[in-house]
C-alpha cells in the first residue's frame, strides 16, 4: 500500500505552475482508487468579496486527483507528468454552492476505466466527510507534446 511517506511531493506528480496547485498531498494511491488533501486556505485567491469559496473548485480538485494519480505511476517509472487535459463530465452534482471558507477537503477517485490516453473516474470531494461535489470525468491525456499540438489544434 502506498502511505504518505512513500508518496512524493504532488509537485512532482503533476505538471502545474506555482499556486495552481490544489492538492496538497496524495493520501493514497493503489488499485485504481486514490485520496488527496486540500487546504482550503490555498485557494483563497477564488473566494469571492464575502470569502466564500465556489464548490465549482471541487471539479478541478477531482481532476488534480486523477492527474497526480498518472503522475505517480509515470515518477515511479522515472518519468516526467504529462499533460492531460478533461474531456467532460458526467453526473456531476453540486450539492451546496459553495465551500467552508477553511479547513480541509477530501477527495476520493475510483478509475471506472483506462485505455490510454483516455479514462474516466468516479470522484467525490467531501468536507468534514460530508460529499459536496460528486460526478464522473473524462479525461485524455497525449503521450506525446505532438500529439497533444494536435488534439489542441483539433486534427487528433
Amino acid at each position: 500500500m502506498n502511505t504518505n511517506n512513500t508518496i512524493p511531493d504532488v509537485c512532482e506528480l503533476l505538471p502545474h505552475g506555482a499556486g495552481m496547485t490544489f492538492i496538497q498531498t496524495l493520501e493514497y494511491c493503489e488499485n485504481g482508487r486514490a485520496v488527496a488533501r486540500v487546504n482550503l486556505k490555498s485557494l483563497t485567491l477564488f473566494s469571492d468579496e464575502v470569502d466564500r469559496l465556489p464548490s465549482y473548485l471541487g471539479l478541478e480538485c477531482m481532476v488534480q486527483t486523477v492527474a497526480a494519480m498518472v503522475g505517480l505511476k509515470r515518477y515511479q517509472n522515472r518519468e516526467k507528468p504529462l499533460v492531460g487535459l478533461i474531456l467532460g463530465t458526467r453526473r456531476c452534482r453540486f450539492e451546496d454552492a459553495n465551500f467552508p471558507s477553511e479547513g480541509m477537503l477530501t477527495v476520493e477517485i475510483k478509475m471506472l476505466m483506462m485505455e490510454e490516453p483516455l479514462g474516466v473516474f468516479e470522484g467525490k470531494v467531501l468536507s468534514d466527510e460530508r460529499v459536496i461535489v460528486h460526478g464522473q470525468v473524462k479525461a485524455i491525456q497525449p503521450q506525446t507534446e505532438s500529439q497533444l499540438n494536435e488534439l489542441l489544434a483539433g486534427t487528433l
